[in-house]
């Protein structure tokens, strides 16, 4: 497959910040949302894809659970991306409540508003240590499950969820459409307020904007007093909020290879790159915001964050020039 080259001058020009691996055997968490936690001081037991939970109007203050299907193997069970279920609101609502008496007696009640994002909450709060489903999809999920002193509790409802899904109305009439079955629930993490002070070089609550189409970014955003505009198309949108003066930081979630990365389809990777090029030459022709010097640009993958400073004046320093295709595309990181 032939990528299209982003290394325009406007990326040969720009100077590397930070170049970091995480090697990990089973990572707690994606590239970005580390990247993420430092940027907006998010506590250790807060988890950013939990941070959903904001966006769609329910408490900032419990567990996210997100109904998945698990495909079982002869050797494995595998998480598919919730995102293939097209899982309506009213089927989100029947399961939930379907799911309800299984979680009762250990003193967790269940709220829903989106039907990809549920929130769990009861006293006290167990010791579970969870990792989202985007850091386990595509993967065997055993080194995914929660861990921690109160797992076996998590494994009990996990099972009695599956059990009462099984044969569940909504799943057999999802089956005949030729669906796939909700058959389990995935326990993502906590959710609660980002009450960390602040580094002193994070801009004050309120003075930043989230331009995101995703719900965890968006909430996150939201939890730290952050603007957080509509946003149909991050990377149009994105270019108009990149204005100066309004905001001491605008952070601008182009989002053209998350889905790729989770399901491993070559045609999205492919278009990811086109997008890429495309803004970055929009950027250099004409795009550069106004009165704006240096812009930040993050790249993450799986286990790596590359994270760039791009100038304006980069275009008339000819001695600077890094191999752009070649940095972005190493097996390893050229600098740490």
């Amino acid at each position: 497959m032939r990528l299209p080259d982003p290394s325009g001058a406007i990326l040969r020009g720009a100077r590397i910040e930070r170049d970091d691996q995480n090697d990990a055997l089973v990572p707690d968490e994606l590239p970005h949302e580390t990247w993420l936690r430092h940027r907006f001081t998010v506590p250790p037991d807060v988890c950013i894809e939990a941070c959903a939970l904001a966006e769609h109007g329910l408490p900032a203050s419990g567990w996210r659970l997100t109904p998945v299907h698990i495909q079982v193997g002869y050797d494995r069970m595998r998480l598919i991306d919730p995102d293939q279920l097209a899982l309506s609101q009213d089927e989100a609502l029947r399961l939930a409540e379907a799911a309800a008496p299984s979680l009762m007696p250990a003193g967790f009640t269940i709220e829903t508003s989106a039907p990809l994002a549920w929130l769990m909450h009861g006293e006290p709060r167990p010791r579970w240590h969870a990792r989202a489903w985007t850091l386990a999809v595509g993967r065997s999920i055993d080194a995914y499950l929660p861990s921690g002193d109160d797992a076996r509790l998590w494994r009990r409802l996990f099972t009695e969820v599956q059990m009462t899904w099984h044969d569940h109305p909504v799943n057999t009439a999802r089956v005949d459409a030729g669906l796939l079955p909700v058959n389990a629930v995935w326990l993502d993490g906590w959710c609660g307020p980002l009450r960390t002070p602040a580094m002193s070089s994070a801009p004050a609550a309120g003075s930043g904007q989230m331009v995101s189409a995703d719900a965890a970014l968006r909430g996150l955003a939201r939890l730290a007093g952050w603007r957080v505009p509509a946003c149909a198309d991050p990377l149009a949108d994105g270019m108009a909020a990149l204005a100066p003066g309004a905001h001491d930081t605008t952070i601008v979630d182009i989002d053209v290879w998350r889905r790729a990365r989770r399901n491993g389809d070559a045609q999205h990777w492919q278009d990811g790159w086109v997008r890429f090029a495309e803004y970055l030459d929009r950027l250099a022709h004409g795009g550069w915001p106004h009165g704006t010097d240096r812009l930040r640009l993050v790249m993450t993958g799986e286990r790596r964050c590359l994270e760039l400073t791009l100038s304006r004046r980069a275009r008339w320093q000819p001695w600077r020039r890094i191999d752009a295709h070649r940095l972005i595309l190493a097996p390893a990181p050229l600098v740490r």
